[in-house]
């Protein structure tokens, strides 16, 4: 059995798995390292047509707190941050990508973890509050096991 040794693992899977998703050509994709993210977005923003989707590990729950195998039902957050316009005749609209997102991970299976259990699974979307940028929210979850007995 496939076990997760870096937390950011499944997030750089995840970011290597939307790279080549035709909606997201000139998107920036970020994880979450806590770096100076604001600084970032903002550049992959200000491009032509520009947006950054951050792809964020936000925390994680064990499914067996007392069982044998460390096993949790992780969250991830994947946010698609853009400029508040109208649709150009050539771009995505920040709500296409977001639609083409979700249905790209939906039942991803990052690395190489055998298990069908195991796969991304979306539990929501919403739109986050912002003065100056459009921001869709997936929040999505993952089981990982981290130790099997």
């Amino acid at each position: 059995m496939s076990q997760v040794t870096d937390l950011l693992a499944a997030a750089d899977s995840i970011a290597e798995h939307l790279a080549d998703l035709p909606e997201l050509a000139g998107v920036t994709l970020l994880v979450d390292r806590q770096k100076d993210l604001e600084n970032e977005i903002s550049q992959a923003v200000a491009k032509a047509n520009g947006a950054a989707l951050l792809i964020e590990p936000v925390s994680g729950t064990p499914t067996d707190p007392g069982g044998k195998t460390l096993q949790f039902e992780n969250r991830y957050t994947l946010s698609l941050w853009s400029l508040p316009l109208l649709r150009q005749d050539d771009a995505y609209t920040a709500s296409q990508r977001i639609v083409a997102v979700m249905a790209a991970v939906q039942h991803f299976k990052p690395g190489q973890n055998p298990f069908p259990t195991h796969r991304l699974e979306i539990t929501g979307w919403q739109i986050e509050p912002d003065e100056q940028f459009l921001i869709y929210a997936i929040t999505a979850q993952l089981i990982e096991v981290y130790k099997s007995a």
